[in-house]
């Protein structure tokens, strides 16, 4: 078998699904990004997907408990429980990841990572990234550079913002007017395709908009 090739052996029984991974070691950082307190969103995703591509989503979710009876089911749980316990660890700064080191599941430590950090609804923090918003413009950032930060901050919004609406045509029309929002900060030579844009309707999503730039 080539040198870094994965080969996995999968059952259910007892409910536990059996993965064994060549690659999966505990010193393994399995995201490039470092939880440091102020990027939880971007983080809990890197994360989220590697451990999902692996198929111990189960572990951090809880819905893959401790199981009983079986003893070589149980040592393997063990086993992949502290694998990715480690793998959780290992993706945080030093100064944030003591604080989780006597937690004794995977479990915990995501639950208790998205309780301190995540700000779900944080009014604060969707004002904070209004203010990155307005004030980012294209300037000498090329076209798709410029995309990929003004969406990935629209996308951490989107998130942070309580805003709920009363009906589906509330929620339509509050909608259109953010994409209207998204739009702005184009340098000068696109203000014609920004004037079309802005009068298309129905008026089209932030990725329609740039596939039309």
């Amino acid at each position: 078998m080539a040198e870094g090739e994965t080969k996995d052996t999968i059952s259910d029984e007892g409910g536990l699904r059996r993965v064994m991974t060549l690659t999966d070691n505990p010193s393994l950082q399995i995201s490039p990004v470092k939880l440091d307190g102020s990027n939880y969103l971007i983080w809990s995703r890197s994360c989220g997907l590697a451990i999902a591509a692996r198929r111990l989503t189960g572990y951090i979710t809880g819905s893959l408990p401790l199981p009983d009876g079986d003893a070589s089911l149980h040592t393997q749980w063990i086993s992949e429980n502290a694998l990715v316990m480690t793998w959780l660890i290992n993706s945080m700064q030093p100064t944030i990841s003591r604080s989780f080191l006597l937690l004794d599941t995977a479990h915990k430590i995501w639950t208790a990572a998205a309780q301190m950090y995540s700000q779900q609804g944080n009014d604060a923090q969707a004002y904070e990234l209004r203010k990155k918003l307005r004030s980012l413009d294209q300037k000498d950032r090329s076209l798709a550079v410029y995309y990929a930060e003004l969406s990935s901050l629209w996308q951490e919004l989107d998130y942070y913002q309580s805003f709920q609406a009363v009906c589906s045509q509330d929620a339509t029309l509050f909608q259109q007017t953010v994409e209207k929002e998204r739009v702005a900060g184009l340098n000068l030579e696109y203000d014609q395709i920004r004037v079309q844009v802005l009068g298309r309707s129905p008026f089209p999503t932030l990725r329609e908009a740039y596939a039309l730039v």
